[in-house]
């Protein structure tokens, strides 16, 4: 599995700084350019796997860069914090890992509040209206850590998600069960 992962600068052009990467010093810089009259802020890409690591636990992140893109086997995916586990296989081809089928809720009992509303008005109201963000639970399993969420959402809904809003991890799932998103591994 080629894990690639982009970074962006949260408010600068450019930055550079060394980083301790397994006892070595490695040199950081983000690039980025100033053309009028736009500015492009910084951006830092690495598949080192511990590259990742060390950028991801630097008391940078999240403050004076966050992680922009990620990319599995050159196939941009959610952005997530981390390195997957890999799963050792003993035979000769990868092993392929299906998803469990998700049980479905199933209809409650009316209550007695129900009583003078039409059998119409009843169906209407238990099926769940199709949101604009509805995303397929099984891309949200690599979603681990409450940061990676909110990089999700500001992406996945710009203008509607904002970082200052997401503050913490109950706003940032009561934001994504408003937009039809769940978060299975947070």
């Amino acid at each position: 599995m080629n894990i690639s992962k982009t970074y962006q600068l949260i408010y600068a052009s450019d930055l550079s700084f060394t980083l301790n990467v397994k006892g070595s010093n490695i040199r950081i810089s983000f690039a980025g350019s100033v053309l009028s009259p736009m500015k492009v802020n910084g951006r830092y890409t690495t598949s080192n796997q511990d590259e990742i690591r060390a950028l991801e636990a630097s008391v940078r992140f999240n403050k004076d860069y966050r992680l922009a893109k990620c990319y599995i086997d050159g196939k941009e995916v959610p952005p997530f914090e981390g390195i997957p586990e890999k799963k050792e296989t003993t035979g000769a081809e990868p092993e392929t890992v299906k998803p469990e089928p998700v049980p479905q809720p199933s209809a409650k009992e009316p209550q007695k509040a129900d009583e003078g509303k039409t059998e119409d008005n009843k169906q209407a109201e238990a099926k769940e209206p199709e949101k604009q963000g509805a995303v397929p639970p099984d891309e949200m399993a690599l979603i681990t850590t409450v940061s990676a969420a909110r990089n999700y959402l500001v992406q996945k809904f710009p203008g509607i998600a904002k970082v200052s809003l997401l503050t913490n991890k109950e706003k940032i799932i009561h934001f994504a069960k408003e937009h039809s998103v769940s978060f299975p591994n947070l």
